[in-house]
């Protein structure tokens, strides 16, 4: 049997988007985001991560994977802040440091799981300090 091949994560995303699947559409906009950061198409992983962003914002705060898709969401959009508008950026910075406040109320094992927050967060710091 012959195999057709998957639907590209940036349709489904917009797909669920338009059918009111918030949870759906921001973890398909999550995969077209690293997927683009993947081939360093920063602009396009951006467009991906501002629909990821609306649909986040649309998902239950009781949702149980709100959080950690929130923190997917940081996570991607540090990563294209930094390759963009530079690892100083303020832009940057104010990413990171919303992710780390996410971060710290959660459990010991997301904290594992999200390390690539606190590495952002020190990398784009002004100064060992901050």
């Amino acid at each position: 049997m012959k195999q057709r091949p998957s639907l590209p994560a940036a349709i489904a995303a917009w797909q669920c988007a338009e059918a009111g699947l918030h949870d759906a559409a921001a973890r398909f906009a999550l995969a077209a985001a690293e997927a683009s950061v993947l081939r360093s198409a920063m602009h396009e992983a951006n467009v991906s991560l501002e629909l990821c962003a609306r649909e986040v914002g649309g998902v239950s705060r009781r949702h149980p994977d709100r959080a950690e898709l929130a923190l997917g969401l940081l996570e991607l959009q540090g990563v294209v802040a930094t390759a963009l508008e530079g690892e100083g950026s303020e832009s940057a910075r104010r990413v990171y440091s919303r992710a780390m406040q996410l971060l710290q109320k959660q459990a010991s094992a997301v904290r594992v799981k999200h390390f690539p927050v606190y590495w952002g967060w020190w990398f784009t710091a002004p100064n060992i300090l901050t």
